[in-house]
């Protein structure tokens, strides 16, 4: 199976899907997006590139030969001003002759091929937040699932050495020179970042009604997993970020005493995960503070803070 394969059968199976209904189009949508970077790594060509691409394209291309309901779309209006500008303007760019057309393409797809997911986001209510919340949780597990087995059987065994998994393989900077948990993504900072960024949705979830005691169970494990995938990936910066997310999320809402409970438990059972684990403490190296101050250094344009 090469990538050409894959991105058929991505846009076909969210393409059908989302005439369906256009909500679990578009959980599947985001379901591609998290196997993308272990299809890709082990489907190298250039067409590997672009699975993702073709679940996208069936979500859009499901949506116009099935719009949502009229109910769906009372809420966009104001969001499809936006969007005509956010689009227009590198749409107008592009046919300026400024680089090589391939060049310009590239820089179009990446400026503008997201950019109508805002108006998902303006259609989803209550239910809609309910069912992404929940596909975050179970690809949250499925992720952990595999970072797992890396961890024990190593990330060899997930991922071949070649010019897609580059990155992984410089990444070997965790304790007794292991490698960083890449789980199924394209590296282990997409993994963590994809893991914090799970996390508004599923406390979202978790602080919307049900009916559904399960719901409840499956959120909870979802944002287990998310936790404890933030800190298995070895990157550093997800971890900041999720301090700071969830920090910001019990401030802003009022928890229920079971609520309090949970989080409580959760945060127990993860300390000691983190604590008995070396390999998951890599964050602890943001207290030295010289070799930090050295990382930005090395990363910023010093040119333009000499400017300032």
């Amino acid at each position: 199976m090469n990538g050409l394969v894959l991105i058929a059968l991505a846009f076909v199976s969210v393409f059908i899907v989302t005439q369906n209904d256009w909500r679990k189009g578009l959980c599947l949508t985001i379901a591609w997006g998290y196997f993308y970077g272990i299809l890709k790594s082990n489907y190298v060509n250039s067409w590997g590139h672009f699975i993702y691409d073709g679940a996208v394209a069936g979500l859009y291309a499901g949506t116009m030969f099935c719009p949502p309901p009229a109910i769906d779309r009372l809420l966009d209006s104001s969001i499809k001003g936006w969007l005509k500008w956010l689009i227009g303007w590198p749409l107008f760019l592009f046919f300026v002759p400024m680089q090589h057309f391939l060049i310009q393409a590239v820089g179009l797809r990446g400026n503008v091929l997201f950019m109508p997911m805002a108006l998902f986001g303006a259609w989803l209510g209550d239910d809609g937040r309910r069912q992404l919340a929940l596909t975050l949780s179970v690809m949250n597990m499925v992720a952990l699932a595999f970072a797992s087995a890396e961890f024990s059987m190593g990330v060899e065994a997930f991922y071949p050495v070649n010019e897609a998994t580059e990155i992984i393989y410089k990444s070997q900077d965790l304790a007794g020179g292991t490698f960083r948990i890449p789980a199924i993504f394209a590296n282990a900072h997409s993994y963590g970042g994809t893991m914090t960024l799970s996390l508004p949705w599923i406390l979202g979830g978790l602080f919307q009604r049900s009916r559904n005691p399960l719901e409840y169970y499956l959120l909870g494990a979802g944002l287990m997993a998310a936790g404890i995938g933030v800190f298995l990936c070895g990157a550093r910066l997800p971890v900041v970020l999720a301090g700071l997310m969830l920090g910001f999320g019990l401030m802003t809402r009022n928890l229920s005493l079971p609520g309090v409970v949970f989080l409580g438990i959760a945060a127990v059972v993860l300390f000691n995960m983190v604590q008995g684990e070396e390999r998951m403490q890599r964050f602890a190296t943001l207290q030295d503070t010289e070799a930090v101050a050295g990382r930005i250094g090395g990363s910023v344009n010093e040119h333009f803070l000499d400017l300032l």
